[in-house]
């Protein structure tokens, strides 16, 4: 070994800063990059030579050389977007892609997914997000696949079970009924005549149809109060006589059917009917509530006809008396059974104290006059006779459920003040179709329906591995699992391979500050190594010149 080894140290240490230095520029133009993670890199010094000597042998260094670029995978800043669809994690997960004509699955950082024309949630380069499908109790089913979601989707309608009703009744009221009258003096077929207050809520059947539950208040005679208890009576009645589209009818044995999908059929006497219906069942009559004329049309809207419907079609589905203390707060609140169709309605009462435990009691009071909030269930349940009857009220056809039982909770007051609806909800909704796509901070890609109810649909999977410096860059914002990765660990949000939040982009790790200090470090590094071959160009020169 000569001098003239020192020309080859001096150039390995320029290629070696001069590869740091194309890392130092990778990093600085990605400073912008979204999920983009920074590299480093590790030098090594080459293999020695030996030179003996009387000391024993010692070892003189060949230069130096470029071990590996390590990805630095530290959690890069959070920028707030206006897009759900952009995805930031927080851990060490990695979104998964595909692209739709390969099998290979690839890992990024860079959450900015937006939907296609066919609904497939994707990045810019048109890879499609991996994920699972949702079924109704909100589980995963079936394998990671491409997340596509239906954009032409239904979401079914979900019948009322529960009506909440808190309201204030007016203790100056009169009673209107005969003084000493035990009867009640409310009339269902007029009600609005016979009863003090009432308030109405929309409730839905199985196949969404809207249905009016109107409760009529009516105030009890206070001479047949117990002491220091003053009475009312809650009625709620169900109408039936929302008809939205022509039906066809025939006023003999002809069944009854539908012109339009309503899913409502008009169950009612017909009192009287002209020839022409008789002899033409295939005209159609609008069918209104209540005793009306209304006129009808053949199938080609051609000559007027007349069908009056004896349609007396408001229903009581239940009856409850509500009882309050002098001042004015529910104490109680009794069912009173009561009989619809062939099917009676049981009587019921529950009871909360104020740790939330619950009691089934029978007319209960507080000898105490302590307020507790007391509920009461009442069934509405509207028979299901069938489509060819023509007799009695409205009822759900078709594929609707045959009965639909609907709790109804009480919280009221009675004030002397006007008698008012404080609030007022129920849990049913009609069908709904897809209006938009969302994705929540779980992951879940979320279906908004036209009926205002939210639907999770599928959840978007993340994965993470033992060793990500492993992981090699594929390009477009990608890594590919390699043997030193190891294999990928597939979860999804809250088991253990990070968050998840929307409106958010992960930006670049890099530390501009440090890139350009090691730029600084580099530069001197290589013109250093340069000087190195100067140097030993001149002692070669030297060395020549020994001969002249």
């Amino acid at each position: 070994m000569g001098i003239q080894s020192s020309l080859f140290s001096g150039v390995s240490g320029l290629n070696a800063n001069g590869n740091a230095l194309t890392v130092l520029g990778n990093n600085i133009a990605n400073s912008n990059t979204i999920g983009f993670k920074s590299s480093r890199t590790i030098f090594s010094d080459l293999l020695s030579a030996e030179i003996a000597g009387s000391g024993g042998a010692s070892q003189v260094g060949r230069g130096a050389g470029l071990s590996t670029v390590d990805n630095i995978f530290s959690q890069g800043t959070f920028e707030t977007t206006e897009s759900n669809t952009d995805l930031a994690i927080e851990g060490p997960g990695f979104f998964m892609v595909s692209d739709p004509g390969e099998a290979s699955i690839y890992y990024t950082r860079a959450g900015a997914f937006n939907f296609d024309e066919t609904g497939t949630l994707v990045n810019p380069e048109g890879y499609a997000v991996q994920g699972y499908y949702l079924n109704d109790a909100g589980e995963t089913v079936g394998d990671l696949t491409d997340l596509t979601i239906e954009t032409r989707s239904f979401s079914p309608a979900n019948p009322t079970t529960k009506i909440s009703l808190a309201t204030n009744l007016n203790a100056n009221d009169p009673y209107l009924g005969t003084q000493g009258d035990a009867v009640s003096p409310f009339d269902v077929n007029d009600p609005a005549d016979t009863s003090n207050y009432a308030s109405s809520v929309r409730i839905f059947d199985s196949l969404g149809r809207e249905h009016l539950v109107t409760t009529y208040f009516n105030k009890l005679d206070p001479e047949n109060n117990p002491d220091g208890v003053m009475q009312w009576e809650s009625h709620t009645v169900v109408s039936e006589s929302e008809v939205e589209s022509p039906a066809k009818i025939a006023a003999d044995d002809a069944a009854l059917e539908l012109a339009k999908a309503t899913e409502v059929t008009a169950l009612a006497d017909l009192t009287a009917a002209q020839t022409a219906l008789d002899a033409d069942p295939t005209n159609a009559a609008l069918i209104a509530a209540r005793d009306a004329a209304q006129t009808a049309y053949d199938a080609a809207n051609a000559a007027l006809q007349t069908a009056e419907i004896d349609a007396a079609d408001w229903v009581e589905v239940g009856r409850s008396i509500l009882s309050f203390d002098t001042g004015g707060r529910l104490v109680n609140v009794l069912d009173v059974s009561d009989t619809i169709s062939d099917g009676p309605l049981p009587d019921s009462e529950r009871v909360y104290d104020p740790d939330g435990n619950l009691y089934v009691t029978s007319n209960t009071t507080d000898p105490d006059g302590n307020y507790y909030p007391l509920t009461t269930d009442v069934d509405l349940k509207v028979p299901q006779p069938t489509a060819s009857t023509v007799s009695g009220a409205l009822s759900w056809i078709n594929e609707a459920e045959d009965t639909q039982a609907v709790d109804i909770i009480f919280d009221a007051t009675q004030y002397s003040s006007e008698s008012d609806v404080i609030s007022q909800t129920q849990d049913g909704y009609a069908t709904g179709t897809l209006v938009s796509l969302t994705v929540d901070n779980d992951g879940n890609i979320l279906g908004n329906y036209s009926n205002g109810e939210p639907r999770k649909l599928a959840r978007i999977a993340l994965a993470k591995f033992s060793n990500p410096v492993g992981l090699a860059k594929a390009g477009n914002n990608l890594y590919e699992a390699t043997d030193d990765s190891g294999t990928a660990i597939v979860g999804t949000v809250g088991s253990g391979v990070g968050k998840i939040f929307t409106n958010s982009l992960e930006m670049s790790n890099v530390d501009l500050a440090q890139e350009f200090v090691k730029m600084i470090t580099t530069q001197r590094g290589f013109q250093a190594n340069s000087k190195i071959i100067t140097t030993t160009d001149e002692l070669l020169g030297e060395l020549i010149n020994l001969k002249r």
